[in-house]
């Protein structure tokens, strides 16, 4: 066998199962990293480098010391020594998460290499805007898609994962960075950005914070509802995602900017939100 896993006593109510797998000598050549491969090519050239610097620095010390060179050239070698070790020492204790998959079929093995060269992705924006928390519209976004803030129209249509929503049966009708998008927007217009200025204010609670942006991208959102019959349907259940995209350009991101840039700029000229719908 290729591996063995030997499972250690399991605590009670524990879900996963600890053990350790063995991996007999002869069968390294069992194994291929599918992803990853620069990572590991990292640490084996750091292993290799470490230990070939090491015995320099070692050998090092041993001809300084048969020369007899001074002790202040000596101890400095040393130290170089010291800090290879434990270097040394560091790297020996650390540890790598992997996914290990076992297949016996060669065919279906190589099968997996083609799946992730061919389907293999970055992180979507959508995953990074809700969690980079550095940018007030960002945290804005968490408290705005949180279930007390979130907006009718939105209910259950957020793509979290995924940059853009498309397909039939999505019954999703935009992606979570575009909603961040649409906060800005609605809060700065079309081209308006956060500062170093608005993002200072912003933390120390004095201007356009988390809770401001969030009343006046919830104020837009309403506006949209009340305007439009097809919101009206969306909300209601009469209409779908996908019916909403095909048949209308609210389905379409970017005349949803447009709107959240007009709702800005009439907002700026002093228009209220009944004049506004």
């Amino acid at each position: 066998r290729t591996i063995v896993f030997e499972a250690f006593p399991n605590q009670d109510g524990a879900i996963l199962q600890m053990g350790l797998i063995k991996v007999p000598r002869i069968n390294r050549d069992g194994f291929a990293i599918v992803d990853g491969q620069h990572r590991q090519l990292g640490f084996s050239l750091l292993l290799n480098e470490t230990s070939n610097d090491l015995n320099d620095a070692k050998q090092a010390v041993f001809d300084a010391n048969n020369r007899g060179e001074s002790k202040e050239l000596v101890n400095e070698l040393s130290k170089k020594v010291t800090k290879l070790e434990q270097l040394q020492e560091r790297l020996d204790r650390e540890s790598a998460a992997i996914d290990l998959l076992i297949e016996d079929d060669s065919a279906r093995a190589r099968q997996v290499f083609v799946d992730v060269a061919t389907y293999a992705v970055g992180v979507p924006k959508s995953v990074t805007t809700r969690f980079d928390l550095r940018k007030v519209v960002h945290r804005a976004l968490g408290e705005f898609l949180s279930s007390k803030n979130l907006h009718p129209i939105l209910d259950g249509r957020v793509d979290h994962y995924n940059d853009s929503v498309t397909g039939t049966t999505n019954v999703n009708i935009i992606s979570a960075d575009k909603v961040a998008d649409l906060i800005r927007i609605s809060n700065k217009g079309i081209g308006g950005k956060f500062g170093k200025a608005d993002e200072r204010k912003a933390a120390a609670g004095t201007s356009l914070t988390e809770a401001d942006l969030v009343a006046t991208t919830t104020a837009f959102f309403n506006v949209l509802l009340d305007s439009f019959p097809e919101m009206q349907a969306l909300v209601a259940g009469n209409m779908t995602a996908h019916e909403l995209r095909s048949e209308s350009l609210l389905g379409s991101v970017t005349m949803l900017r447009v709107l959240a840039g007009v709702y800005y700029k009439l907002q700026e000229n002093g228009l209220s939100d009944p004049a506004i719908i």
